[in-house]
């Protein structure tokens, strides 16, 4: 997803923090125990059928995640988790 020209880059910044915030406080639900035992394991924090994720962790993450481009243009960031990919 290409948002420059969309927000400026504050609005970004917030965007980013507010999502760090939420998957930090309240993270996300997990149905699959393996998944979630998975995910503890590498640093996240269960709480029944939901997995929180330090911001840290995140961060770490976002800047482990192999970067690719598009076009010369707009640059992408790929991730996946399982047979989930996705591509910003």
């Amino acid at each position: 997803m290409r948002l420059s020209g969309l927000l400026t880059r504050a609005q970004v910044e917030t965007i980013h923090q507010k999502a760090l915030r939420v998957l930090s406080e309240h993270g996300v639900q997990v149905e699959h125990e393996g998944l979630r035992d998975r995910l503890t394991a590498f640093g996240g924090r269960s709480d029944a059928d939901r997995v929180c994720f330090p911001e840290s962790m995140v961060e770490a993450l976002i800047q482990a995640a192999p970067k690719s481009k598009r076009r010369a243009d707009q640059p992408t960031v790929s991730m996946g988790v399982g047979v989930y990919q996705s591509q910003y």
